[in-house]
């Protein structure tokens, strides 16, 4: 809401026949109030704006969180792997080509991306991962 200017405050007051220290009064009553009403909505806009940096802020750590968890996932699966392959006895220049078949989501996406020397590198690939 704009505050009227001086000249329309003087007007409004004057049609409310208001004269000397009354006008004045009213004036500075005027002014006083369309003050309140500029604090109150920079507050608002204060307030609105704390609240929107909030909310990002929580959502940078739920997606955070979530990065943790897929590469706290990823991990253990690629310990779990190694184990398996290990009590299996694979040479380990077969692991890489034995995990990309079991692969899913967004490790597949990172595997296929992989030149294919990497690709069929146990340790390169799970570097990538």
């Amino acid at each position: 809401m704009d505050q009227p200017t001086l000249q329309e405050l003087t007007e409004h007051g004057q049609k409310m026949e208001h004269k000397g220290s009354d006008l004045q009064k009213f004036i500075r009553d005027q002014q006083a109030h369309y003050r309140e009403l500029r604090a109150a909505e920079r507050e608002r806009e204060k307030e609105a704006r704390e609240y929107e940096l909030k909310k990002q802020t929580l959502e940078m750590d739920r997606i955070k969180m979530q990065e943790e968890q897929v590469k706290d996932d990823i991990d253990s699966y690629l310990r779990r792997f190694e184990r398996y392959a290990e009590a299996q006895k694979w040479k380990p220049d077969t692991w890489a080509v034995n995990l990309s078949a079991l692969l899913r989501g967004r490790a597949l996406d990172v595997y296929a991306l992989l030149p294919q020397e990497q690709a069929l590198n146990y340790d390169a690939l799970k570097t990538s991962l």
